[in-house]
């Protein structure tokens, strides 16, 4: 049941989260542009080093919330000409 009601509610976060999260990371660009490059490329290294472990787990929430992080800093870099690939 509770797994369920978590898969429900994965579709909010990716349908609000990642909108709201890109939201937020324009505003820190906005404020101070070398602590949103240091944001971005730290959200990025634990993103990708997290993603093999929810890879692994028995749920399909945590898989969920950090693909949907690892959009929104995607989407945030591409749109201040970051890149992450370095």
């Amino acid at each position: 049941m509770k797994e369920i009601l978590l898969t429900l509610f994965s579709g909010a976060i990716t349908t609000g989260g990642i909108p709201k999260f890109v939201e937020l990371l324009d505003k820190l660009h906005a404020k101070d542009v070398d602590q949103y490059k240091a944001a971005v490329f730290g959200l990025n290294a634990g993103l990708k080093a997290l993603a093999p472990l929810v890879d692994g787990t028995k749920t399909e929430f945590d898989d969920i919330v950090v693909d949907a992080l690892s959009a929104a800093v995607t989407i945030s870099a591409g749109k201040h000409g970051v890149d992450l690939s370095a």
